[in-house]
């Protein structure tokens, strides 16, 4: 994998899995080859706080209706945190 981005990568031509990745566009990811297997892709800005977070999250309901799958894994990530100094994103734990 290249810069954190081992499951982009190895989904990349897999027809059975839909990647919706949410993250800040100015420091991720930089692997181009990675970013063609996000299918959905959500600009978070610096300085986002929990209710803009979640709002943008909305945006995953149309990639349930499109894709339909059996299966849903979410991973929240450990760099959205309030205090992350990757993100600039202030998230709280709640």
């Amino acid at each position: 994998s290249s810069l954190g981005n081992g499951h982009e990568r190895d989904f990349l031509k897999d027809p059975n899995t839909y990647i919706v990745d949410a993250y800040h566009h100015g420091i991720y990811p930089g692997d181009t080859l990675a970013r063609d297997a996000i299918k959905k892709d959500i600009k978070i800005k610096p300085e986002t706080y929990d209710e803009a977070y979640l709002e943008s999250l909305l945006q995953i309901e149309s990639c349930i209706i499109e894709f339909k799958p059996s299966f849903i894994l979410y991973n929240a990530g450990t760099d959205i945190m309030h205090g992350d100094p990757l993100s600039g994103l202030g998230i709280s734990h709640e």
